[in-house]
């Protein structure tokens, strides 16, 4: 018995066609299912605390940055507010610099609860607030509801959760 006969059947039963079109559409099937199921789910958000420092805002921007528990946003709370003058530097008439108090400008520095996502990163652990890497230095954006600033990481004050 021929492999394929002179009808162009497979061992005298099915068309090579059909035999081809059935392999390529199982063999499709077989790769969507092993890219779906072989898929991590993302990570459950948690929450991390950090300090940030804002740059020089206006003093009723700093008043309306909400201490405690802030609703419907990746900030989850604010703790340890504190807001001064803003620091410049001011050259006097004879060309020497000094530092002095700006007389509007105000600097909140503060440990703020976020809703991250944990990503892990050559065996260690990364996180992303707002899709963007969460690290020392970097400038992010702080949405609390009725205001939102922009403010510097600078540390990782703990963990929770």
């Amino acid at each position: 018995m021929d492999v394929i006969d002179e009808q162009g059947r497979l061992f005298g039963t099915v068309n090579v066609i059909d035999a081809l079109v059935v392999l390529v559409v199982l063999s499709t099937v077989v790769a969507g299912a092993a890219l779906v199921v072989g898929q991590e789910s993302p990570a459950e958000p948690r929450e991390i605390t950090i300090a940030a420092q804002t740059p020089p805002v206006q003093p009723y921007v700093a008043a309306a940055i909400p201490e405690g528990s802030v609703d419907g946003s990746s900030v989850v709370a604010v703790h340890n507010k504190s807001i001064r003058p803003t620091t410049v530097a001011v050259r006097a008439d004879n060309g020497t610099l000094h530092e002095r108090d700006h007389p509007l400008n105000r600097t909140v520095t503060m440990a703020v609860t976020l809703s991250v996502s944990e990503v892990p990163d050559d065996g260690v652990t990364a996180y992303r607030f707002n899709d963007e890497p969460l690290e020392i230095g970097r400038d992010v954006t702080f949405d609390f509801g009725r205001v939102s600033v922009n403010g510097t990481v600078t540390s990782f004050a703990s963990e929770s959760g």
